[in-house]
């Protein structure tokens, strides 16, 4: 802890003392957000005797971006985070749960980003997006070979431990990596092209965790065709694709698109998309995803889609296939849209027939959306369960500067009830333009 509060106080310090250097010529851009999440979960009574697991959390976030800050165009950014849990630890003699704050520095930075030719660098806590999900208390270093052509190095101590989802310091972890970046400037609204590889070390306690490779595509080589490819190919302690997620659309005619998508994930990937009813074990998880869409008119569309997909650790099998219509101007009105489902689920140990239907509306200031799923689930073991799960979120625009999102949803079935609900407040200021508010309700674009 004495080390962690003393490289807080350094980090700190030093972004203090480069934010508080004259900032007239500067681009500054920050956000204030506070909010909360509450789940009450209601079950049937268990065999210790537990019927609720409830879960309550307040989260605050302080952002601040400089940009252009000084002759050398340096960039400072502090994105500092508290979160207070209040069902998190149990005390044992009291056979209770008590609550515990975690206060966190997601990232303290100081950059010389130099967009154009040339070398660049950083120092502080950062994200190398060129990585993946990779962050580093240490220091970046690379060169622009070109306006398209970039590569660095990094390197420092591992702040990330991949089950856990808030960063802290940890003086017995290490990571250190190097990529190179392909990025073409901007070319047109129809094309685009993007290419980041990266070979990245992490290590604890002097052994190798993790050596991988990771590797991002985006390409787009006109505007009927994109393909989006991520990966992680770890080659300790052996060599396998660890994540791996391939996507591409094809638009035939203005009328007839399809999207096939590959993905392969692991443990820790599945439990963090594990919906909240499921009971299996997380598990390695590999999925194949085709759609087919028929454009029936501007403003609506006929869609079918299957999925398949395996879990690795006990060869259970998803198998789903679905219809659905969506309407981009439901019942005429231009800021209204609606979708509805139906289709049939083998979900590995039940056989499911359900329906999906909601809609989304928008103003100038406001915006709403309901969605409803209705599932009759039959599973192997011979239980029969009806799903019921309603969400309703909405955001409202005070200002260009104040703005404020709630979320509640309501999941109900014969053996659980989990009524949880979201709410945030989120203010930005400083001196770089923001987008002005529309003067009517979003656009509806092309499904």
């Amino acid at each position: 802890m004495a080390r962690l509060r003393s490289f807080t106080r350094f980090l700190l310090l030093g972004s203090a003392l480069g934010i508080s250097a004259p900032l007239e010529a500067a681009q500054v851009n920050g956000r204030i957000t506070t909010g909360g999440y509450l789940s009450n979960e209601n079950l049937e009574l268990s065999a210790d005797g537990t019927t609720r697991n409830d879960f309550a959390t307040i989260s605050n976030r302080f952002y601040l971006d400089v940009s252009e800050w000084g002759s050398p165009g340096f960039r400072a950014v502090l994105d500092l985070r508290d979160k207070h849990d209040f069902f998190d630890l149990l005390d044992k003699e009291r056979l209770s749960l008590y609550g515990v704050n975690r206060l966190q520095l997601r990232q303290v930075a100081l950059l010389y980003p130099n967009e154009h030719n040339g070398f660049f660098a950083g120092l502080g806590r950062f994200p190398v997006v060129e990585a993946g999900a990779v962050y580093a208390d240490g220091a970046l270093a690379g060169w622009r070979w070109n306006p398209a052509l970039s590569s660095g190095l990094f390197g420092g101590f591992d702040p990330r431990r991949r089950d856990l989802s808030y960063l802290e310091f940890r003086s017995n972890a290490k990571v250190m990596g190097a990529y190179l970046l392909y990025q073409p400037k901007y070319r047109g609204f129809d094309t685009s092209l993007y290419v980041s590889n990266a070979l990245v070390r992490q290590q604890f306690e002097s052994e190798t965790d993790r050596f991988f490779w990771y590797q991002q595509v985006v390409l787009q080589p006109d505007r009927r065709n994109r393909l989006t490819a991520l990966s992680y190919l770890d080659f300790v302690p052996s060599l396998k694709v660890q994540n791996l997620h391939l996507d591409y659309h094809r638009e035939f005619t203005e009328q007839f698109m399809a999207d096939l998508g590959v993905s392969a994930i692991d443990v820790i990937e599945y439990l963090r998309r594990q919906d909240v009813r499921e009971r299996l074990a997380p598990s390695p998880y590999r999925e194949g995803r085709f759609r087919l869409t028929r454009q029936m008119a501007p403003t609506w569309s006929l869609l079918g889609e299957t999925i398949q997909g395996k879990r690795m650790a006990d060869g259970y099998w998803l198998n789903e296939f679905s219809a659905g219509v969506q309407a981009s101007r439901f019942g005429g009105m231009d800021n209204l849209g609606a979708y509805g489902w139906i289709g049939y689920r083998h979900n590995f140990v039940s056989q499911d027939k359900f329906v999906r239907f909601g809609a989304s509306s928008s103003s100038r200031s406001w915006e709403f959306g309901l969605d409803e799923k209705i599932a009759l689930q039959n599973y192997d073991s011979g239980e029969v369960l009806t799903v019921f799960m309603t969400e309703l979120s909405a955001s409202r625009f005070l200002s260009r500067e104040l703005f404020g999102t709630f979320s509640i949803e309501h999941a109900l079935d014969q053996r659980v009830s989990i009524l949880s609900g979201y709410l945030s407040v989120t203010y930005r200021f400083g001196n770089r333009a923001i987008p002005p508010l529309r003067d009517g309700a979003a656009p509806q674009g092309r499904l």
